[in-house]
């Protein structure tokens, strides 16, 4: 009876494996045993990057959206709140929408959001990864 079970989990697996389109179910954190950042160490290294690359985006755009949210935000949370604002500046007359009390316009927004996929693209093709200690590694 053992036998028939398992052939039959094989072969529904064996189906599922064939199949065009495929899900798979990570746990959290296996980016980081593939040697891909976090997303807490990943904003870190975001809010650095930014900070020493384009001061004015860090403090006009960057550090009020980090204001704006949960103090447990990353940057994902961040690129969403920037593609909202992105849209609404969009849809508006004058192109702008306010952020902590500036008027920022839609080419400063789409800038915003260019410097931080270029500084995520970055941290991942260095291979930057931080341990729980903070401690920073990068891909041998």
């Amino acid at each position: 009876m053992d036998n028939i079970v398992d052939e039959e989990i094989f072969s529904q697996l064996e189906e599922h494996l064939k199949c065009n389109e495929l899900n798979w179910l990570m746990e959290a954190g296996i980016s980081y045993d593939a040697k891909l950042p976090l997303m807490v160490p990943l904003t870190n290294k975001v809010k650095k990057y930014l900070e020493d690359k384009d001061k004015l985006i860090y403090d006009e755009i960057l550090s009020p959206l980090f204001d704006e949210l949960p103090e447990s935000c990353h940057i994902e949370h961040v690129l969403s709140h920037l593609g909202d604002y992105a849209a609404l500046s969009e849809r508006s007359r004058d192109k702008k929408v306010i952020i902590n009390g500036s008027s920022i316009d839609l080419n400063t927004l789409e800038n915003a959001h260019n410097l931080i996929i270029e500084s995520i693209s970055n941290a991942i093709r260095s291979g930057y990864v931080e341990d729980k200690y903070g401690n920073t590694k990068f891909k041998n």
